[in-house]
């Protein structure tokens, strides 16, 4: 029996890509996320340091977009700004349409648990928690009841691979077992925006592409738009457009 892929009710060998992978979507299709001239700078004691200067970004639904560059040049800063973590100093980000100026911070934390997927460098699961548990979560957190979540996350834990591993904990599990469970619990609300900081850093070559391959048939089965800050050269070839920062500006 076929496993139905990620979101659909197609299994994974029939299931219509959408859009195809290497295809950019129509300049007609809005964009999910998008930067108007974004500044951000941090102080150093007395010193200033700007991180961003003058970003603009856009991503549509179905893109696969890295961030990539020297450590320092700001990546890391303008994932969290579009994950509604950090304000912009000067600038605009738009979400789905909505200035997110406008919003109040409750509505920030309501767009962050419905509309953004998190995965983070060391994958950041509670360990207290099972695989089940910590995949499940999210959906807790939007009012589904537990039965309906711990079934949804068994499904999704079954089509990434980890079907037999439910109850473990994350300390029971590899790193790139740990790095499917982060991906099921940034995916499993169906996001419309899924957001990753070096996902591939902790792994070896072979999770590092297996991962990949998970993700870019998540974002390719279900139109999410996934923006990716990485440093790993081997996984270029899975990326739609790559956005070179340095010095806090994006460069050709």
């Amino acid at each position: 029996m076929e496993v139905p892929s990620l979101f659909t009710d197609q299994p994974l060998a029939t299931a219509q890509l959408s859009p195809p992978f290497g295809i950019a979507m129509p300049a007609a299709v809005p964009p999910v996320l998008r930067t108007e001239g974004v500044w951000k700078g941090f102080f150093s004691g007395s010193q200033r340091r700007e991180v961003l200067r003058g970003i603009d970004f856009q991503i549509r639904p179905g893109e696969l977009v890295f961030l990539s560059g020297p450590s320092g040049s700001g990546k890391s800063t303008l994932l969290a700004i579009l994950g509604c973590l950090l304000t912009p100093d000067r600038g605009r980000l738009w979400i789905n349409g909505r200035d997110a100026d406008r919003l109040t911070i409750a509505e920030r934390a309501e767009i962050r648990r419905r509309d953004i997927g998190f995965v983070f460098q060391r994958f950041q699961l509670i360990q207290g928690l099972s695989a089940l548990d910590n995949v499940a979560l999210p959906l807790g957190l939007l009012g589904h009841s537990p039965s309906d979540a711990r079934r949804r996350a068994a499904d999704l834990l079954t089509q990434l691979g980890l079907g037999d591993h439910c109850q473990l904990r994350p300390t029971q599990l590899s790193p790139g077992q740990c790095q499917r469970v982060a991906l099921g619990r940034a995916v499993i609300a169906k996001p419309s925006i899924l957001l990753a900081d070096e996902p591939t850093a902790a792994l070896d070559a072979v999770n590092g592409r297996e991962i990949m391959n998970l993700l870019r048939d998540c974002v390719k089965r279900t139109n999410v738009a996934a923006v990716i800050v990485t440093h790993d050269p081997r996984i270029e070839a899975f990326a739609d457009r790559i956005c070179r920062l340095e010095d806090g500006i994006i460069v050709p």
